[in-house]
């Protein structure tokens, strides 16, 4: 279940696929949201998947747009393309993302940040800008697990490799840890998280919260909402509040798909977004 959210078009990255037969509750990595949401999540929105802790390999990408203003009165769009690698043992997960990106924005919007270049923060050149955002390093760790019940613990690092006078990046290492609980009853598993970020000078470090739920339709669909709060990184900047409504589609034992919309409430977020994903497990 990152927000990894943001402005133009953006791809935004799948979670997790198919759980093993001992783990009866849905998850979401509600991390990676917050990773990709350009971040879209992505670093980033981003894409929320039911799921348990898969076992082996899997790979996949994502395709999303979002438009905002971010309180700047200057409209700014982003499209970004993530790439993502996932291992699964035991109950451990690891994931890389790295996103590209293509921004247009006159305001100095950062991916997944907002207008950080107000209030003395990395400024970054106006206009429209493309190329590769910073990766980003995950772990979970699935710390219980019970018929009904679940809970993961996630720690991140984002790598500043992204261009940072462009306005891809920040230009520092971010570092993040989540704790995210899940209660399943049938069909209906809800969850929340509650994670805190690191982020490199001269932001602040913050707090962010998501909680939501999910529905399983039948064995290949699940419909689901998230809502995720972010506090803001400076005085000079907005908080990040925004809901995402998403549709997961399992094509078969290999592929998995997801579509979603995503809506902003707070000058930290995109207005809206839109996005797809594609999955692959061997």
């Amino acid at each position: 279940m990152g927000g990894a959210r943001d402005s133009g078009r953006f791809f935004f990255s799948l979670m997790r696929a198919a759980a093993p037969a001992h783990r009866r509750v849905p998850r979401l990595n509600l991390l990676s949201l917050l990773l990709i949401r350009p971040l879209l999540l992505a670093v980033g929105l981003l894409a929320l998947v039911p799921a348990g802790a898969q076992q082996g390999l899997s790979l996949g990408a994502g395709l999303s747009y979002s438009s905002g203003d971010y309180g700047t009165g200057s409209r700014t769009r982003i499209v970004a393309l993530p790439f993502f690698l996932k291992y699964g043992h035991a109950d451990w997960t690891f994931k890389a993302t790295l996103p590209y990106y293509q921004v247009s924005s006159d305001a100095g919007v950062v991916p997944g940040l907002g207008a950080v270049n107000r209030g003395g923060a990395r400024a970054r050149r106006t206009g429209s800008v493309e190329g590769w955002g910073d990766p980003v390093l995950s772990a979970t760790y699935a710390a219980y697990q019970a018929p009904t019940w679940l809970l993961d613990l996630t720690g991140r690092v984002k790598l500043p490799l992204a261009d940072a006078s462009s306005g891809l990046g920040t230009g520092a290492y971010d570092y993040g840890g989540q704790v995210d609980l899940y209660k399943s009853w049938g069909a209906l598993t809800v969850f929340g998280g509650l994670g805190y970020t690191v982020f490199g000078s001269p932001l602040d470090n913050a707090y962010n919260r998501i909680l939501g739920a999910a529905y399983r339709l039948n064995a290949t669909h699940t419909v689901g909402v998230v809502y995720d709060h972010r506090e803001a990184l400076s005085a000079n900047l907005a908080p990040l509040s925004e809901m995402m409504v998403y549709l997961d589609r399992r094509l078969d034992r290999h592929w998995k798909t997801q579509a979603y919309l995503l809506l902003g409430f707070d000058a930290g977020s995109p207005d809206r977004g839109v996005g797809v994903s594609l999955s692959y497990t061997p």
